[in-house]
């Protein structure tokens, strides 16, 4: 190796040791008592089991098998289910299985049918929530769908993406904000955020959506 290319390896080495400390700040983790704060609110014996989930702050969708884990469930998945999930006891484990459907299903879709399977766990099938029959408004408030939503998109992660998309959009949404000038409704926009922030949130439009609107207008 000639000397010029070890002073280049050096000098490459000293400018990766003086990056600032600031970019390895941004690797915190973040935790599941603080991401789904409201569930465990509601049914504070998820503190045990979702309240341990840890993900890095800087993740842009839920890691659903670590989910999964939390709950005490092994995340499959099978191209053979005809419904969006089925969920199965095992006698000679403390694991569970939830398996979701891979039939002509779209990655964002299988995150929905994880998620949906995850909730229907918790409200009616896990067995360390005995409390949650005698929590009748809590289970009122609560659906699967409701608990689904809160999974994939608690309110930390959802503003994090929307601001995300936002950013990496700015170029294109300048350029559509001159072309729609005078428009009373700002569709497009809103279109390209909320799309943008579904894929890296890696969940289906419709969800990103709804919680964009239960989020930001109550």
């Amino acid at each position: 190796m000639s000397e010029d290319k070890l002073i280049q390896n050096d000098d490459l080495e000293n400018e990766q040791d003086e990056e600032p400390a600031s970019n390895h700040q941004k690797l915190e983790p973040e935790y599941g008592k603080y991401m789904y704060w409201e569930i465990i609110r509601d049914f504070p014996i998820m503190a045990d089991y979702i309240g341990h989930y840890i993900q890095g702050n800087r993740f842009t969708a839920v890691n659903l098998i670590d989910l999964a884990s939390s709950l005490g469930l092994r995340l499959d998945y099978s191209s053979e289910l005809r419904t969006d999930f089925k969920l199965y006891r095992t006698k000679k484990s403390d694991i569970d299985v939830l398996i979701v459907s891979a039939r002509h299903a779209s990655i964002q879709d299988k995150a929905w049918y994880a998620a949906k399977g995850m909730a229907n766990y918790i409200l009616g099938d896990a067995e360390y929530v005995p409390d949650f029959s005698q929590n009748q408004g809590a289970l009122n408030k609560w659906t699967d769908e409701k608990i689904a939503a809160k999974l994939l998109l608690p309110n930390d992660l959802l503003e994090r993406d929307i601001d995300f998309a936002t950013t990496y959009n700015q170029d294109l949404l300048n350029e559509v904000g001159e072309r729609n000038a005078g428009a009373l409704f700002p569709y497009a926009r809103l279109n390209i955020i909320g799309h943008t922030a579904a894929q890296i949130s890696n969940v289906p439009d419709w969800l990103m959506e709804q919680r964009v609107d239960e989020f930001y207008n109550g």
